[in-house]
């Protein structure tokens, strides 16, 4: 779509060649999600320990987070489950990609606190990676800002 709205094609008018075998590939996999089977149990009921691990990345079309629940219990041990991931296409304005990367690490905190407060998770450790060291730098400085004003 977003291709779609940079070319300014309208409603009726036919879809250039190379937007069409993207379609038709897009409508050729999608019988394959038949075969993607997620369990619905994210821990057992009695568990001891409970860590959230989150990560982000970014291209240049998109940026996105995903987020993992590692819990342990006496009867199945440690348990990795990906919990949700949530996903952006680039915006049509150009952005660069460090400023992609910190909208990817923005997405993966918001994300994080969501989820820690709609399921009121009590987590011994919380984990979030980037593998942009310009936004690590950037938060880093950020929170050395904060507490000079502070």
């Amino acid at each position: 779509m977003q291709q779609l709205w940079l070319l300014k094609i309208g409603w009726d008018d036919p879809l250039p060649a190379q937007l069409q075998q993207s379609w038709k590939n897009f409508v050729n996999e999608v019988p394959e999600l038949q075969l993607l089977r997620v369990p619905r149990k994210l821990f057992p009921a009695v568990t001891t320990d409970i860590e959230i691990y989150g990560f982000c990345n970014t291209s240049d079309l998109a940026y996105g987070a995903c987020i993992y629940i590692r819990s342990n219990s006496s009867e199945l041990g440690i348990n990795i489950t990906l919990l949700c991931a949530k996903s952006r296409v680039e915006l049509i304005r150009k952005v660069s990609i460090p400023r992609l990367e910190l909208c990817a690490a923005l997405l993966l905190a918001q994300l994080v606190n969501q989820i820690v407060t709609a399921l009121k998770l009590h987590c011994s450790e919380i984990v979030m990676w980037s593998d942009s060291t310009v936004t690590l730098v950037w938060i880093l400085i950020e929170s050395s800002v904060e507490k000079i004003h502070s």
